[in-house]
């Protein structure tokens, strides 16, 4: 007998029936892509919610679980629900028009604090200030916290028909921010680094490329998303860190306009700073990089005599 409930029986199964279809199309299309010479898939990165949820296993497991094991009692947080609401705030949404609100709900589940004088910004040094943090050993920059562990170096594009995401086929990501703006890339990264600014405390530092003529850029998150956002009332002070690359020109320094600009809109937030010329800990990590150049030469210029921050 024929009735509304085999109807939506029927329909129901057809529905995963396309569904299925619509998985297996895009393995397809991911592996041609990938089989044709490229090294990195088009669009999204694919299984881009089970390496997120892994990622969130692994951060409170091997990476820094101090933070979810409170007097000896787990506080792990659900990485299903994480991946889930981080998946959830971009999937089916205009791919230029992803709303910022959009990731409240997992940067807020997600979010951990970091411990006061142990927060590192950066702009320009990404390589540099990963390599110097070592995991949050020595510092802690937005891609050592859960919310940037999670999805550093993954791409992520939104659409609004099935199946929510863009996968296998070239789509805006945060490199075309300036023709796509609010893309769903731009939008996470500037709700995690506001999120990150607003809750640094005690002595910050931020790392910047003295090999730039403009190493404070008016363009940068940092400057658009985290000096706006520090909170003066947590942070006792600002620490400059102008980092060079060994061997190139040295076009900034802390006497530099660029520089006075930055101290500038930091004074003007009632945060004081600090500025140290090619620190000797970041400077170490460059000349690993680096040996055969002069200033890298053990003994010349104490280049490698101190592994500390600032030397």
């Amino acid at each position: 007998m024929y009735t509304s409930e085999s109807k939506y029986s029927w329909m129901t199964i057809r529905m995963v029936s396309q569904l299925n279809t619509l998985a297996v199309i895009l393995t397809l299309v991911i592996h041609q892509v990938l089989v044709e010479g490229q090294c990195v898939a088009k669009g999204t990165t694919p299984d881009i919610r089970e390496l997120v949820l892994g990622r969130c296993v692994d951060y409170q497991t091997n990476i820094n679980p101090g933070p979810f094991c409170v007097n000896g009692v787990s506080r792990h947080r659900n990485c299903t629900a994480l991946a889930d609401k981080f998946i959830s705030a971009f999937a089916f949404q205009t791919v230029c028009n992803v709303s910022y609100s959009r990731y409240d709900d997992f940067i807020k589940a997600a979010h951990i604090d970091v411990s006061p004088g142990q927060s590192m910004f950066w702009s320009g040094v990404y390589g540099v200030v990963q390599m110097y943090s070592n995991r949050g050993q020595r510092a802690t920059v937005l891609e050592d916290t859960l919310i940037g562990y999670m999805v550093d170096g993954l791409q992520f594009c939104a659409q609004t028909h099935l199946p929510g995401i863009t996968y296998g086929a070239d789509c805006p990501g945060f490199d075309q921010t300036a023709n796509c703006t609010n893309n769903a890339e731009f939008s996470f990264w500037a709700m995690a680094s506001k999120n990150y600014a607003s809750h640094a405390s005690g002595e910050a530092h931020v790392m910047l490329n003295a090999s730039r003529d403009q190493p404070f850029r008016d363009s940068s998150f940092f400057a658009t998303w985290e000096v706006p956002n520090m909170n003066a009332s947590q942070l006792s002070k600002v620490n400059i860190l102008m980092v060079h690359i060994p061997g190139q020109k040295i076009r900034s320094t802390c006497n530099s306009n660029n520089i006075s600009e930055l101290k500038k809109r930091l004074r003007d937030r009632n945060i004081a700073s600090s500025c140290q010329d090619s620190p000797r800990g970041p400077q170490t990590m460059l000349c690993v990089d680096y040996p055969g150049e002069k200033e890298c030469h053990i003994g010349n210029a104490g280049a490698l005599s101190h592994p500390g921050l600032i030397g």
